[in-house]
């Protein structure tokens, strides 16, 4: 079951990625200046993502303090869907990741350790 709920997880992040990037396009007008702009917001978030909440993560977070911090980003991304008219994506985007959280929870690991 563990395998199954990290590539789900995998694949949540990566989706959340591609929505910062697709918000980041759409704000920047399109064109080479969108696909710079949602790379930027992208590789930013992730840059925040490696450093605060992967498993090898440089800041080590109280374990309820990271969560929320997951929590924000995703809600972030959510928002960001939602600006660009998908807020029932955006909505699924974040129950879906507080369902891994709970499943990880469950199946006794950290969000850290995952």
């Amino acid at each position: 079951m563990l395998p199954a709920v990290l590539a789900i997880r995998f694949a949540l992040e990566l989706t959340m990625l591609g929505g910062y990037f697709a918000w980041g396009y759409s704000v920047a007008g399109g064109g080479v200046v969108g696909v710079l702009a949602g790379t930027g917001v992208a590789v930013l978030v992730a840059v925040v993502w490696g450093v605060l909440l992967s498993p090898k993560a440089r800041v080590a977070l109280h374990p309820a303090v990271r969560t929320g911090v997951e929590v924000v980003v995703f809600i972030g991304a959510a928002l960001a869907l939602s600006a660009l008219g998908y807020p029932g994506w955006g909505l699924v985007l974040v129950v879906a990741d507080l369902a891994v959280l709970a499943a990880l929870a469950a199946l006794g690991r950290s969000p850290q350790d995952a």
